[in-house]
């Protein structure tokens, strides 16, 4: 498929090449962990009730730095909220290898 801009009087081509590189770019689904996130994931599994505010507290980092690395290992399936904000805990989730 092929746009033309009449103000500039340029083509542009969608679709030609999509899915070329699909694969070369999807490795394995296995994001390194950083020190902090290791850490984190330690310490949750010594204590799975504990807070962020707490880690925070525990590590001596800032609160964003805690809510950004909580979010990224949620995001991975490395972590897991379970039960409400308040009282409830984190389950973590074992690594493939």
């Amino acid at each position: 498929m092929t746009f033309k801009r009449e103000s500039y009087l340029k083509s542009y081509s969608v679709g030609d090449s999509v899915g070329d590189n699909v694969g070369d770019n999807v490795g394995d689904n296995r994001e390194a962990l950083s020190e902090l996130q290791e850490e984190i994931i330690k310490l949750l599994k010594e204590n799975p009730k504990l807070a962020a505010i707490k880690l925070k507290e525990l590590i001596g980092i800032s609160s964003r730095n805690i809510e950004r690395n909580l979010s990224q290992l949620k995001k991975m399936g490395i972590l897991k909220r379970v039960g409400p904000d308040y009282g409830g805990q984190w389950q973590v989730r074992e690594r493939d290898k």
